[in-house]
């Protein structure tokens, strides 16, 4: 079945613009569960129960409040909300154009596609020319009451946008509380060796979801009625920091080994 767009408007920066349809370019591949009652199987419903009084609170008397201290609350109103959102707009409006490398990879968060929205060239033109620049247009547009910041590239031919995180979102490295190891120089080169002896082409699709699968057959095989026996699962041991030369030189040993057999 085709995907069906979830937006339109244009692509527009400087004299140029063509519009567009927005696809989603990943979908959810990972299995849901219902809660159920054990006695009977019935689908269990979750309801709102106020800690005061112990009753239910229906749906209408439910309010929003942004909480300060001491169980102190500012409420927030519907017409509070709609009065901050963005003005709503058709226009991904292209700011920059940058190099990747620029953008760090921290901040890529989901990606859309771009088609064409009617038969007009200008968007197979726009990503063929952003694929032979080698760079990204930093984009914003508002959709469903929301802002967003993008970084507009080619896909496999295809014009697609992916949202950006914003600064305040990512959390900086020199936030963390880790201790600092000294590495010596041939640890590092002979780890870059063992890179370079394992250096491969991606391909994503030799990448399964382990788990996931498992969970499927699990259920498809409850739903056989057959049993299921649990795998135990064993961790291997890290490698201790005294010996991490000679187990990047194993390694690098064992690479080349591979890459012997595989010419043979």
């Amino acid at each position: 079945m085709a995907e069906r767009a979830i937006w339109r408007g244009i692509v527009s920066f400087g004299i140029f613009s063509a519009p567009v349809k927005l696809y989603t370019a990943v979908r959810s591949q990972r299995v849901d569960f219902h809660l159920l009652h054990d006695a009977d199987h019935e689908r269990l419903r979750q309801r709102l129960v106020c800690p005061v009084d112990d009753e239910p609170v229906e749906r209408e008397h439910v309010v929003k409040g942004f909480p300060l201290d001491n169980n102190r609350y500012v409420l927030v109103a519907p017409e509070d909300m709609e009065a901050l959102e963005p003005e709503p707009g058709r226009t991904i409006e292209v700011l920059d154009f940058v190099k990747p490398g620029e953008i760090d990879a921290r901040f890529f968060d989901r990606p859309y596609y771009l088609g064409p929205d009617g038969q007009d060239g200008r968007v197979a033109a726009l990503a063929k020319a952003l694929a032979a620049s080698g760079r990204l247009g930093v984009c914003c547009w508002v959709m469903r009451k929301r802002s967003f910041l993008g970084a507009l590239g080619c896909c496999d031919g295809t014009l697609c946008v992916m949202t950006l995180r914003r600064a305040e979102d990512v959390v900086p490295s020199k936030a963390l509380d880790v201790p600092q190891a000294s590495v010596s120089d041939k640890e590092i080169k002979t780890a870059k060796y063992l890179m370079d002896a394992l250096g491969a082409e991606f391909k994503p699709a030799a990448f399964k979801n382990v788990f996931r699968d498992a969970v499927r057959e699990l259920v498809a095989k409850k739903a056989r009625g057959g049993t299921v026996t649990p795998k135990a699962v064993r961790l291997p041991k890290p490698t201790a920091s005294a010996g991490l030369l000679s187990a990047l030189e194993a390694s690098l040993k064992q690479a080349r080994k591979g890459e012997r057999h595989a010419a043979g």
